[in-house]
């Protein structure tokens, strides 16, 4: 299992880049806005963006270091790389794309490499057609088969399925997680899509204009994000400012509310979220009870939402998400249990 230690700092245009961490996850995710840093973090990586300062390790094996001087080319960090929009050579067939990169192999090796990748991502027939000539599902397939065939230990992904629709992501994406579960080194996905890093990602890290706002494991992430960012980012809608009333209540001025937590309040919480889906209609006796107005029925294919003010200021709105759709009916208040209130800082 390939282990990846990244401590880096780049001055980019608005911000800075100041990122550090290690993983030996099978996949680490990469999750953030557009313009956060994600794609330069794995241009410093690979090797085709250099960092100003900092250190880069796959495995022990020193990939960069400004202290002492190692800044090894791309072709020597057994680094595979995804990008974004493919990157296919144009004027190369499919079968020179596979072995394109393949350095001074033999000739044998290959057209053994090019057969194994042809058939692992199933482009029998297309070996020699160009990149013009494929759909955008075999042009990925082929841009993944070119990233494995060096056998790197470690693969970068730049968000692969951006440009793709939303039928052929979801057959990639079961492809994808294949191809990571049978991969033995470490895999970093760049994604600005939660479903995607939830769905791949054992680890995530959350990114926010160049600094680390959340990392660990990516089900625990989503559980309790802790940031609000990181918060918005794994899709709380509702999210607003919070103060501290007493040791296991916050007062939200947004919603005129004072809501049980059921815990003890942690100095330095700024705000506190909650699920849409965590939203249900109250119980008798339930506390934690907001007077809802002003609903808006948004229906959608597989889940109807509802929004409401909560308050006096239209501005203000809660999102509720009914289990089985809104067609019972629309309740004038909603309730949520503490456990499933989280707590955020900013």
């Amino acid at each position: 299992m390939a282990g990846l230690e990244v401590s880096v700092q780049k001055d980019l245009r608005g911000f800075s880049l100041d990122l550090s961490f290690s993983t030996g996850a099978n996949c680490l995710g990469i999750l953030g806005a557009s313009g956060c840093g994600k794609s330069m973090t794995l241009r410093c990586i690979a090797g085709v963006a250099a960092p100003d300062r900092g250190r880069i390790a796959l495995e022990e094996r020193v990939l960069y270091d400004s202290a002492a001087g190692i800044d090894l080319p791309p072709q020597k960090r057994q680094v595979g790389y995804l990008f974004q929009n493919c990157a296919l050579f144009p004027n190369m067939t499919v079968a020179e794309n596979l072995a394109a990169g393949l350095g001074k192999r033999s000739r044998r090796e290959k057209a053994e490499t090019v057969a194994r990748m042809v058939e692992r991502f199933r482009l029998s027939g297309l070996e020699d057609r160009y990149p013009r000539q494929l759909s955008g599902g075999q042009q990925q397939r082929v841009a993944l088969g070119r990233s494995l065939a060096r056998d790197p230990d470690l693969l970068l992904l730049d968000e692969p399925f951006s440009a793709l629709d939303a039928h052929l992501r979801e057959e990639l994406l079961l492809e994808l997680r294949q191809i990571l579960e049978e991969f033995q080194g470490t895999a970093v996905l760049v994604t600005h899509s939660r479903e995607e890093a939830f769905f791949l990602c054992r680890e995530l890290l959350i990114l926010d204009r160049g600094r680390l706002s959340a990392f660990g494991e990516t089900k625990a992430i989503f559980r309790a994000p802790g940031t609000v960012q990181a918060a918005i980012l794994t899709g709380c809608r509702n999210i607003v400012r919070a103060e501290r009333a007493r040791e296991d209540r916050l007062w939200v001025p947004d919603w005129n509310a004072l809501l049980t937590i059921g815990r003890p309040v942690p100095e330095g919480i700024t705000h506190l979220g909650i699920p849409a889906r965590s939203l249900h209609p109250p119980e008798e006796g339930e506390e934690n009870r907001l007077a809802v107005v002003s609903p808006v029925v948004m229906e959608g294919p597989a889940q109807s939402q509802v929004v409401f003010s909560p308050g006096e200021d239209p501005k203000v709105r809660l999102w509720w998400e009914p289990e089985g759709g809104a067609g019972s009916g629309i309740p004038g208040e909603l309730a949520v249990r503490p456990r499933d209130i989280l707590l955020l800082t900013e």
